[in-house]
């Protein structure tokens, strides 16, 4: 067997194990559920009237993937537009304030 071919079918199997794991994990840390767990409870809407919350919201969005570990930089997950707020253009098209 190719080696591509068994490592990305046992990867597979990996990776939808541990996407298993984490949402139960959630929400077995939940009172409210009963199984599983994908989005946070809460729904505490944030108003963007100022440019510092807003700011604020931004950077705390785009360093959830760090955090989580699956980059090392904001502006390395190529669908952020963390890059396009550090002067870089993305893949996505985003307007910047006062655009």
């Amino acid at each position: 067997m190719d080696f591509k071919l068994f490592t990305s079918s046992e990867l597979k199997g990996v990776i939808k194990e541990w996407r298993v794991w984490m949402l139960k994990r959630a929400g077995k840390l939940n009172n409210q559920n009963n199984s599983w767990q994908l989005w946070r409870q809460h729904n505490k809407p944030t108003e963007l009237l100022a440019f510092a919350v807003i700011k604020q919201q931004l950077d705390y969005i785009h360093n959830n993937l760090v955090e989580a570990g699956f980059v090392s930089n904001v502006v390395n997950w190529k669908y952020s537009s963390a890059i396009d707020y550090a002067g870089g253009k993305g893949l996505l098209d985003i307007k910047l304030g006062g655009e």
